[in-house]
């Protein structure tokens, strides 16, 4: 148990399958947790604790909810929580986003705070019982350690377990010239880093069998410290009927179009899109890429650019008002250089009102 903290445990994990039979076990995260560079047979942690799971527990039912998505912290998480996991009432979600909330600049303490909280009550708001494990990734130049820090007070106020696993792949090597035995690059493991990771979590599960629990009893959620994003959401692009002049539909949207039906979609530079919404944060969900260009906009008459060039395609949440005026707002966007800007969701805090 040295990569573990068990606080509170999982007794209503272990009641599920020693009693129902049936457990839900949902995954929130970035590329690590998507198993970046596992080979296909044997995949990432995510896939072999799945696998270990039904191994052992062959008569539970699991059920898997996969809501990570590469590239993007806990920012991402906040606004897709409740429609890509709580709705589902997850028995079980393992949370990771450190390296990616290190890569984002969301490093503060207030900020972690109000994210991890949101997606906490967020969760146990749609199922009390719901627990949650905090793991850990890093990086070769550790860019996580000022965050794992937090991430732990806030894991001792709720009682949730918390798994590093990167001091456990640390450990398993040895020795820094050992990485590439175990990492295909500065963050991403191979299968013997995911091997590691996978051990971490088999071993907070088992430990959580032997303390098989007889009752089912809602989880200790406490006030939360942090303004929370009580109406955090997502509005997928793909289902706006019709589509603002100058844009389309298209099902390209880097690798993670499934989650989203594909994305809205303009070439042209004079075709703006305007989205009206109630509420104090506002966001894009944008695909960054080699051909992806310039966002320009205005908020309330304030403008900002976005630059989304990247030399791999991947999505990102960016947020272009935070902590604003609870209220009407009105923002205008359109692209300003570049080939292509491609959007798969309206990310807020409150209402849409219309998007034209």
């Amino acid at each position: 148990m040295q990569f573990i903290k068990v606080r509170g445990g999982l007794p209503n994990t272990s009641y599920r399958i020693t009693h129902d039979k049936t457990c839900k076990v949902a995954f929130m995260g970035g590329s690590v947790t998507d198993g970046m560079g596992a080979s296909a047979v044997k995949g990432g942690w995510r896939t072999r604790v799945l696998n270990y799971l039904q191994e052992t527990y062959p008569t539970v039912e699991f059920e898997q909810i996969a809501a990570n998505m590469g590239g993007n912290g806990s920012q991402y998480g906040v606004y897709f929580v409740r429609q890509f996991v709580a709705v589902k009432q997850p028995d079980l979600v393992f949370i990771e986003y450190a390296v990616n909330n290190a890569y984002d600049g969301c490093s503060d303490a207030d900020t972690l705070w109000m994210h991890y909280e949101t997606m906490i009550h967020t969760i146990r708001s749609e199922n009390p019982y719901a627990e949650i494990v905090l793991a850990y990734v890093s990086d070769s130049q550790h860019r996580s350690k000022d965050i794992i820090p937090v991430l732990e007070l806030i894991a001792d106020k709720y009682q949730l377990p918390s798994l590093n696993y990167y001091e456990a792949v640390m450990h398993a090597m040895g020795d820094a010239s050992n990485w590439n035995q175990y990492f295909i690059d500065g963050v991403h493991a191979n299968d013997n880093g995911y091997a590691v990771m996978a051990g971490v979590a088999k071993e907070l599960l088992e430990h959580a069998m032997q303390t098989s629990a007889e009752t089912y009893q809602k989880a200790a959620t406490p006030k939360a410290q942090a303004r929370l994003q009580s109406e955090a959401k997502a509005l997928i692009t793909s289902t706006l009927d019709p589509v603002p002049p100058g844009w389309e539909k298209v099902e390209r949207f880097s690798y993670a179009g499934h989650h989203y039906n594909g994305c809205i979609q303009t070439t042209a530079k004079d075709k703006p899109i305007t989205v009206t919404f109630n509420g104090t944060d506002f966001g894009v969900l944008v695909e960054f890429a080699k051909d992806a260009g310039v966002l320009e906009y205005t908020l309330d008459g304030i403008a900002g650019t976005l630059d989304c060039a990247l030399n791999y395609s991947n999505p990102k949440a960016r947020m272009l008002l935070k902590n604003g005026v609870d209220g009407e707002h009105t923002v205008v966007m359109r692209l300003v250089s570049g080939e292509r800007m491609a959007i798969a969701a309206f990310l807020l805090n409150g209402t849409v009102l219309s998007v034209r």
